[in-house]
This record gives structure tokens, sequence and C-alpha cells, in this order.
């Protein structure tokens, strides 16, 4: 994704990008001429086309946009393109909302366990402009309010947002007491459960470490489920298929799977010696040479 800047005299390619690129595909790099930044901030170039370490992954700049062969191109806001050599290229305006940070929303309903630590599954926001970008990593922070409202440690985590629908965001209860957090919660000064931005392309050599002190345990996360007005307690050996089950499940799906996994709960092996009895005997069919085949579903 290019962006389009009036006041860049030479078209940039960000090093990451030209990276990418097969090495059997690359040309010779040269160093040629100094750039620099809006701010006066030398750039290390690379060489021509031209490559060099910027934190856009292309600028689009004065020597293609109104010096080309086939004439300038046409910016048209109104339509949100730019018309170059002939072909309407799709702008997307970026920057006029924060672009950095996005709501991130509980998934589901979820109880914390006094003096403990879970992980809950969250939801990041999505925007237009996830479909053609090539970063999706983001750094997850906690707003102010939303500790001070609930009381938990929430940890900063990298995510990434590309084939996922959910993500995994680690919560510390240091009190004696649970706490509760209902799906979709927002904060109520700033709409934000959390926030998130995402991650410039920079190398980091930092790393997160976490210390804790008293007596504290790792407690696997339940989520607060209740059928009619009755509170509905999944059985142990079904609790991880109740998960995985509901996962992308809203609060209404959710309840009628949990009814329906406690109606028939006698009906799973509660371990691997719970087989039950049968008369069948296991045995083998030898096909020889014969090639599997296709049957329709019956």
């Amino acid at each position: 994704m290019f962006t389009a800047d009036t006041g860049a005299t030479k078209t940039i390619i960000a090093d990451r990008v030209y990276n990418q690129i097969p090495e059997e595909k690359h040309t010779l790099l040269k160093k040629s001429v100094t750039l620099a930044g809006a701010g006066g901030t030398l750039l290390k170039e690379l060489g021509k086309v031209i490559v060099a370490e910027i934190e856009d992954e292309g600028l689009l700049g004065i020597d293609i946009l109104q010096n080309e062969n086939d004439g300038p191109a046409d910016i048209l806001l109104s339509k949100g393109v730019i018309k170059l050599h002939g072909v309407s290229i799709p702008c997307i305006q970026i920057g006029l909302n924060d672009d950095t940070v996005r709501n991130v929303k509980a998934a589901d309903d979820f109880i914390i366990p006094e003096n403990s630590e879970a992980i809950i599954d969250v939801f990041v926001d999505k925007r237009e402009e996830d479909g053609i970008a090539t970063q999706h990593e983001f750094l997850i922070e906690p707003s102010e309010n939303f500790m001070d409202k609930y009381s938990l440690i929430v940890a900063p985590a990298i995510v990434d947002t590309k084939d996922k629908v959910t993500q995994k965001l680690r919560v510390l209860n240091p009190y004696p007491t649970s706490v509760s957090i209902n799906q979709d919660t927002y904060n109520e000064e700033t709409g934000n459960f959390s926030q998130i931005r995402r991650i410039k392309s920079q190398k980091s050599e930092g790393q997160y470490l976490s210390k804790t002190e008293g007596n504290l345990k790792r407690a696997d996360v339940k989520r607060d489920i209740t059928v009619g007005n009755d509170s509905c307690c999944i059985p142990e050996h079904l609790q991880d298929l109740y998960v995985s089950t509901v996962a992308t499940k809203g609060q209404q799906e959710s309840k009628v799977i949990a009814d329906l996994l406690n109606r028939f709960a006698n009906t799973f092996s509660r371990d691997d010696n719970d087989l039950g009895l049968t008369k069948l005997i296991e045995h083998s069919i030898d096909t020889k040479d014969a090639k599997p085949i296709k049957q329709t579903p019956r």
C-alpha cells in the first residue's frame, strides 16, 4: 500500500518491502542521493528505486504523480481514487481519526477467581483498510479507566489479527473476591474495554517481564453461563468441549449449548476408563489393492 505524497520529490519503497522480493529478482543497489524526511531527519538510503528505511510501505512521489509520460495523475478525493495511466486506483484516507487506537471488547461473560491469573478471549475492532494492509500485528494495552473499574491487572500482549477472530488476553485478579466481566464490556468514560495500537515497523530488542508477589494461582477462567434464571455449571469433563464450541457463538446460543450438554452429560465418557459395554468385536477387512471409493452422505 503506497502513500500518495505530493511533497515527496522521489518515489520511495521501504526496505522491508524490497527484502520480500525473491533474491533472484533483486537488482544491485547503489547509494545515490541523500534523502531527508519532512522534519529534516536524514534517511538511510539503500539504493534506487529508491529503497530506504521509511515507516510507510511506499511513498508515491511527484516524479510519478506529475512527470509520467502519459501525463500527470488525477487525485479525485470526492471519488476516493487516483487516476494513473488510465487506471483508477482506490484511495483510503487514514489519519483523520486515530488509526493507531482501536476498541477491544470481551468476547463472552467471564468470572476471574480471587487471587488468580486467567486468559480470556477478546474481539479487536476491524476496519476497511485491514484487507489490504500487510501489517497485522498490534499491541494491546489496558486503559486506566478499565483497571480502576474492575480492579484487574491486564498484561500487555502482542497479537496478530490477520486470521484469528478472537485474541487471547491475560488478566490478573490480585484481590480476595472474584470479578465478573460481561460480554462486549466497554469502559464507561472512553468507550474502550482496552486500547490497542499498531506496532511501528521497527526492530525492538525489548522484552515484557512480569513479576507478582504474594500467594497467587493460575486459574482456568470459567464463563458465567445462565440458563433461564438459574446458574448452570458445565460438568468438568465437558468444559473443553463447551469452550471450543461457543468460541464464536453469542450469549443466547451459548445458553442453549450449555443446557444441551448438561442434559446429555452422561452420554459422554468422563475418562479413558468410562467406556461402557458393547457386544461388537473390532476386526479388519483386507481390501487388497482395491482403491478407495466415495459415497454420498446417508
